[in-house]
């Protein structure tokens, strides 16, 4: 499991899943994650990523595009992640390897995002609120 950051574009139609605009940065920590997984299985195989690339305007600026699911159990976060329009958010991701053919086969097709939740920072790294901030604030 890891974590990148985008803004949710729109959704799929069978809202299952949504379609984030990344980084270039974040494009390429996620094809990062999917090749070290590859190791896995006995035979190369060129697999379909979760990432891509898109020139629109043919002025060679070229955006990054990352497709994340939703499982049955993350449906309801649907929603949210729509509602949030324009902001930048940190999703916690898995990386699921599938295969179109033959399950079992040991070759990797591809691999999918599956969402797991919004990242939250660890407490030990978060900003001191209240009386301790203050406190802080008092020895700088």
């Amino acid at each position: 499991m890891f974590s990148f950051s985008g803004v949710v574009l729109k959704g799929t139609d069978k809202k299952n899943g949504v379609i984030v605009l990344i980084s270039k940065d974040q494009h390429d920590k996620i094809l990062k994650e999917c090749a070290s997984i590859q190791h896995v299985f006995g035979e190369p195989a060129q697999p379909i990523f979760p990432t891509w690339s898109y020139d629109a305007s043919g002025t060679q600026e070229v955006q990054y595009y990352a497709k994340m699911l939703l499982s049955k159990a993350r449906k309801d976060a649907y929603v949210t992640l729509i509602d949030k329009g324009t902001v930048e958010q940190i999703f916690n991701v898995r990386i699921m390897p599938y295969s179109f053919n033959q399950v079992n086969s040991g070759v990797c097709n591809g691999y999918s995002l599956y969402y797991q939740g919004e990242y939250t920072i660890p407490k030990r790294f978060r900003a001191p609120q209240g009386e301790k901030a203050e406190k802080v604030a008092k020895l700088d």
